[in-house]
């Protein structure tokens, strides 16, 4: 046989069957253009499923495309197109592998974190043979957060599904995760026709609206690592945005859990009233250079003072205080006032002078003193629900806001891909093949590992303090470079600026 006696080839996705017919006896032979394999449980005969095609997609769940975009691709570059039913078949074959990696994964580091919580405590008289005994369980420390696939106007929050994570405090892995979904394809299609739902994996598992979700999902996770894997929870961090704490202890009542505020949420609340009070426009003294340095103050206040409730109390007086030339809260290791007296220059106010607007100083009290000043005890015992943040974008990037994957099971598939990127990292998709009896690849663990590499290191720059002086200084020349154009340039976009001259 030779290829120049080829009759053709039959595509099967992106691989397919080489007919050649031998020149001596016209037999006609059948060439498989690659690797195939069966599921544990076929019965079936035949070529089988390609491998190449079961990689393209977990491929697709991996980098957060849909059937459309990765058409679309293979068409550009002149390979054969996938028919969507048989793409949907291989994703939903390797989305089994995804989905049980990614429960193992959740397991091995909450086992990890429950025994990192563990504390030995003093010996017994009774010496080793009571060693258990010693050892104290703290309970584990999580902070929680909740994404949905549809973003929301302020107005209009009508999400049919949402993700919720718990990530543990030493870790800093998921432990837990869970999904709800308002809508599926299937049953709405047979509603449509009046008929009954074929057999299917139904993922529907919500009726309420869009912004109970995250309460149920929240209570629903801690629920699971309690009553289910026996694992004691003893604090919970995140937003003040649900009710989900309270859904806790009304089903848990006898569960001693506290609730820790998150600091970007606190700090992102204040800076709202700031800049509702200066679009006021009521204080010709409130610019954007005196925000930035309330801002900046209270930043720097809330993070000193952790674990200091009376640090709290003054740190809140000291931020109006301070800025309108009463120095009596402040502190000698930061205020130049108690030090140099009248010839002292504020580092961040307008030609380094004082406030002097009694209304300003005025409305600024109703937000740090009268506001702030009686929840004291809870900004003293802040926590942080950033990585959650970080992995609500890596869902984001796999199932984007703009598209609907969440009426089948592809939403399911594209968070675990996502659980399994942060917990272990880019090489998770060729554990994900040896699972599914595919070869890992050695392009794929070449990739991983360039991709590992770039984030530790992106992760080490992020943290440094040069990094962090940097990216102020570059947002500072941007602004100003910014105000400074639109000065020049006028009034050149705005809400309803046509015809109102």
């Amino acid at each position: 046989m030779h290829l120049s006696n080829a009759l053709g080839v039959r595509p099967m996705g992106v691989s397919g069957m080489m007919y050649i017919q031998c020149t001596q006896c016209g037999t006609i032979n059948k060439l498989k253009l690659g690797k195939t394999h069966r599921p544990p449980d076929s019965k079936r005969t035949g070529v089988g499923i390609f491998n190449v095609n079961t990689k393209l997609a977990a491929g697709m769940i991996h980098s957060g495309i849909g059937e459309t975009q990765l058409n679309n691709l293979l068409s550009t570059i002149n390979l054969h197109c996938i028919d969507h039913k048989s793409l949907k078949r291989r994703e939903n074959e390797i989305g089994h592998f995804i989905e049980k990696n990614s429960k193992t994964s959740e397991n091995n580091f909450l086992i990890e974190e429950a025994i990192g919580s563990l504390v030995i405590g003093e010996p017994s008289a009774a010496g080793d043979a009571d060693l258990e005994e010693n050892i104290l369980d703290n309970g584990i420390s999580v902070s929680t957060d909740t994404c949905w696939q549809k973003k929301g106007s302020g107005r209009s929050y009508n999400s049919l599904s949402g993700v919720a994570t718990l990530i543990g405090k030493n870790t800093k892995k998921i432990l837990h995760h869970a999904q709800r979904v308002s809508s599926c394809r299937i049953c709405q299609s047979a509603k449509k026709k009046g008929d009954f739902a074929r057999v299917h994996a139904c993922k529907q598992n919500w009726s309420g609206s869009a912004k109970a979700m995250e309460a149920d999902m929240v209570a629903q996770m801690v629920k699971d690592l309690v009553v289910v894997e026996k694992i004691n929870v003893s604090e919970i961090a995140g937003d003040d945005d649900s009710t989900g704490f309270e859904k806790i202890k009304k089903q848990m009542p006898h569960l001693e859990i506290e609730k820790t505020s998150d600091r970007n949420h606190i700090k992102k609340n204040v800076n709202s009233k700031l800049y509702e009070l200066k679009n006021s426009k009521m204080h010709k003294e409130f610019t954007q250079k005196v925000l930035d340095s309330i801002q900046k103050n209270f930043s720097y206040m809330i993070d000193q003072n952790q674990g200091s409730e009376d640090g709290i109390k003054n740190g809140l007086k000291a931020i109006t205080e301070h800025m309108f030339g009463n120095h009596t809260f402040c502190n000698v290791s930061w205020c130049g006032g108690l030090t140099k007296g009248d010839a002292y220059k504020h580092l961040n106010l307008p030609y380094g002078k004082d406030l002097t607007s009694k209304q300003l100083k005025a409305d600024l009290e109703k937000i740090f003193q009268n506001k702030l000043l009686t929840k004291a005890n809870q900004l003293s015992k802040l926590s942080s629900s950033q990585a959650n943040e970080s992995f609500n974008n890596t869902v984001a990037s796999k199932a984007p806001k703009r598209l609907h994957y969440s009426g089948s099971a592809s939403l399911g598939y594209r968070v675990c891909s996502a659980v399994l990127q942060k917990n272990e990292g880019y090489e998770y998709m060729s554990k994900v093949n040896e699972a599914a009896g595919l070869s890992p690849g050695n392009e794929t663990l070449k990739r991983a590992g360039k991709l590992n590499i770039r984030r530790d290191r992106k992760s080490v720059k992020s943290k440094s303090k040069e990094w962090k002086t940097n990216r102020i200084k570059l947002k500072q020349k941007r602004l100003a470079k910014n105000v400074s154009k639109e000065l020049r340039e006028g009034k050149t976009y705005e809400t309803e600026l046509y015809g109102s001259r």
